[in-house]
């Protein structure tokens, strides 16, 4: 089925805490996603069991790009991951933020080319502008 061997307690059982294969730590991921997403009606967790399994989380992560030679990426990902927002009003003030944010540094550029258009405009010689007559250069 794949060409990953199987852990010490095979696939589909649960390995043992000193196995740190390639297989024992897949197994874990599915484990932990059984228990925690798939086949849990409702889950809580305080925030001392919650840092537990996320650092338990973490050294499967890490030792897993230790296997594919990743760097940190997913380890990287892992850490956005935890602190990220699931409130959705929290994240649509964020993102409202963000754009917002957005619209301000493209004024400030904007002002910016505005403000080097008049000293440019001021250090040029004003030969052959002729003032009108309302006090205004023309």
């Amino acid at each position: 089925m794949c060409s990953i061997p199987p852990h010490k307690n095979e696939w589909g059982n649960d390995p043992e805490p000193t196995d740190r294969s390639l297989s024992a730590n897949i197994e874990r991921i599915r484990i932990i996603r059984n228990e925690w997403y798939a086949h849990a009606p409702e889950f809580s967790l305080t925030d001392s069991d919650f840092e537990q399994k996320w650092k338990f989380m973490s050294q499967i992560v890490k030792e897993l790009e230790g296997y594919f030679g990743n760097a940190t990426k997913y380890q990287d990902s892992l850490t956005e991951l935890k602190t990220k927002h699931m409130d959705p009003d929290a994240t649509q003030k964020s993102l409202n933020a963000m754009l917002t944010v957005e619209e301000l540094q493209t004024d400030v550029t904007n002002l910016k080319e505005d403000v080097e258009e008049i000293k440019k405009a001021i250090k040029e010689p004003s030969i052959g502008l002729i003032p009108s007559t309302e006090g205004t250069v023309i």
